[in-house]
């Protein structure tokens, strides 16, 4: 268990897999004296900022974690001092000191997230002062981070980062998808987190998708040299590491966390950003969920299976909502309608 993890639950920002690795952790009774330690200190740290309704209950925080050292004497007692009855009375004292444990780590944690949600100005790592681009679809964007970076930001995709960078890394979150082209600082590495996977540079360029509806990552390096990296979360599970130079890709897949590498298509992969609008073998569903994102637009299909399953490959460079339509419809036996903000694709 790591500090920055505990600070991440605490601020409510974990992802489910986090949250649940951190319960297990936290109900683990090996893991009692360091999950008391971690979350008295991230107590202490805050406290002194709370409203005095709030920092009224750090005393009796620190009564609880006073009986907790009481509790663990009375266990060290007991096993010198055996009941008549032998082990009978030894386990209930056990049973009942270990879940009193528990109740002060659960009733420390309760507490620590009330002052995390209380508080008024940020706490080291200032999470209040962060910055969200947010693209819905139909909308690309490009953003300059604080150190020159340059990001170019697809539809349906969001990019978070601090105001500030930190002195010893520059980190951004991102949900979707985005190509970096990072400005190189060896005293500070450039790090993407998309959930579990963290992408690691020095500067260099490279695409990253990650789409919250797909079970697929991918990061694909054009320029430099880029470090994949899957944080241990989960118990005995190893550290997945993939180190990926120019034309090299690297997939994780969230359901089985596996990772591989492979090479790729340069232009099906970062066309997007200079408008390249590419299908390869899709079927109509495929298709409506890009024109979707693409456009901005309602895409409804109007037909039966055998209409849905018809595959399409083209490419299109910055051309026009119907010039793509009428390319589309015109190999496949369809026809379409728009309606202000909706395309119908049906048969002929």
């Amino acid at each position: 268990m790591t500090k920055a993890l505990i600070q991440k639950f605490l601020a409510g920002s974990c992802t489910d897999s986090e949250k649940e690795y951190v319960y297990d952790w936290l109900t683990d009774t090996d893991n009692k004296d360091e999950a008391s330690a971690i979350l008295k200190i991230s107590w202490d740290n805050a406290s002194d900022k709370m409203p005095d309704s709030v920092r009224s209950k750090k005393d009796f925080v620190r009564r609880v974690l006073e009986a907790d050292q009481e509790i663990k004497s009375l266990e060290h007692k007991n096993t010198t001092a055996k009941t008549p009855s032998g082990k009978k009375g030894t386990t209930r004292i056990l049973s009942l000191a270990l879940w009193k444990v528990a109740a002060s780590i659960v009733l420390i944690m309760s507490l620590g997230l009330v002052v995390y949600r209380q508080m008024q100005i940020p706490v080291e790592y200032e999470e209040i002062a962060m910055i969200e681009k947010d693209n819905p679809s139909g909308r690309k964007s490009t953003i300059i981070l604080p150190d020159g970076s340059k990001v170019k930001l697809n539809a349906e995709s969001k990019l978070r980062y601090h105001k500030n960078f930190r002195d010893d890394m520059r980190e951004v979150i991102l949900e979707g998808e985005a190509f970096f082209e990072v400005k190189k600082d060896a005293s500070r590495p450039f790090v993407v987190k998309t959930g579990d996977i963290a992408t690691t540079v020095l500067g260099t360029s490279f695409n990253i998708r990650a789409y919250a509806k797909s079970d697929q990552i991918d990061v694909a390096v054009v320029t430099g040299k880029v470090e994949v990296k899957k944080a241990a979360y989960y118990g005995n599970e190893e550290e997945l590491i993939a180190y990926l130079t120019p034309n090299k890709m690297a997939s994780y897949y969230r359901t089985d966390r596996t990772l591989s590498t492979s090479s790729f298509s340069m232009e099906e992969m970062v066309g997007w950003k200079d408008g390249l609008l590419i299908f390869k073998n899709a079927d109509l569903t495929q298709i409506a969920d890009k024109l979707k994102s693409w456009y901005g637009l309602e895409v409804k299909i109007e037909g039966g299976t055998d209409l849905i399953e018809k595959r399409y490959t083209g490419k299109f460079d910055n051309n026009s909502l119907e010039y793509v339509l009428k390319a589309i419809t015109h190999t496949s036996n369809m026809s379409f309608e728009i309606e202000e903000n909706k395309v119908i694709l049906k048969q002929k």
